[in-house]
């Protein structure tokens, strides 16, 4: 992996732009398998383009990403507000390749400040709960007019699944995590100690979520479970008199 590594930065290491190089994601934290990716963040001045990218070189994969790190500060400041913490925990757990200036060391305190901070609590208006209780909603009856073995039976229930999701985590003033690390937030331990996030505040929720998204449970009855769950918890759905307004 090293060797591979070596012939990827090799030009990086000498661009003058570059001001820092970062192992970030699976390998970082020593949690990777034989087809994990090594994911690399390439820090620059600014001017430069931002670049995503994906190599391969003696059989192993790169994925790198190479951004300014002045938009870097912008993206952890703008994420922490709306509930997210991915980029400065891709930076905070992060290992350090190269550095010039100090700059990545600056970045990975910021990081860490905003992993050990609480997210701003907010009093959500009752105007949002309804618009999103009214969207659960109609996905809900959509559903019930589909076959349980249509494919878009299947692609609309995980969609309302994922909607749920988000929803109940933001009513929690949780964090709210890439889709692609949801099976981790919920079942793996280990890797959220790594990356510093707090265990889900319902395991109610998390229980039910993960059996309806299950093989051979994903149907009408457990559709109707997380809606009932959600207006148990968040708000009812009254469907003979149910209004909400916003400003336009």
């Amino acid at each position: 992996m090293e060797e591979a590594l070596d012939k990827f930065l090799e030009s990086w290491r000498n661009n003058s732009d570059v001001v820092g190089i970062l192992l970030t994601g699976s390998h970082a934290i020593e949690m990777n398998h034989k087809t994990s990716d090594i994911d690399i963040r390439i820090f620059v001045n600014e001017g430069f383009k931002t670049t995503k990218g994906l190599t391969e070189i003696d059989g192993f994969k790169i994925s790198y990403l190479v951004r300014s790190h002045t938009i870097i500060e912008n993206i952890l400041k703008r994420e922490f507000s709306r509930n997210s913490r991915f980029e400065a925990t891709t930076i905070s757990m992060g290992k350090i390749i190269l550095e010039k200036d100090g700059i990545l060391s600056e970045l990975q305190k910021l990081a860490h400040h905003y992993q050990g901070s609480d997210f701003t609590k907010r009093d959500i208006d009752d105007e949002s709960l309804k618009s999103n209780i009214y969207l659960l909603y109609n996905y809900k009856s959509y559903l019930e007019t589909l076959e349980e073995d249509s494919p878009y039976f299947i692609y609309t229930y995980m969609l309302f699944m994922k909607i749920s999701l988000n929803f109940y985590s933001h009513f929690l003033n949780f964090e709210i995590v890439s889709d692609l690390k949801t099976e981790k937030l919920f079942t793996n331990d280990l890797f959220r100690d790594k990356c510093n996030w707090s265990k889900f505040p319902d395991e109610e929720f998390v229980i039910l979520w993960q059996n309806c998204i299950s093989p051979g449970k994903i149907n009408k009855h457990n559709l109707s479970k997380m809606f009932d769950f959600l207006q148990d918890k968040v708000i009812r759905f009254n469907i003979k008199n149910h209004t909400f307004s916003w400003q336009e």
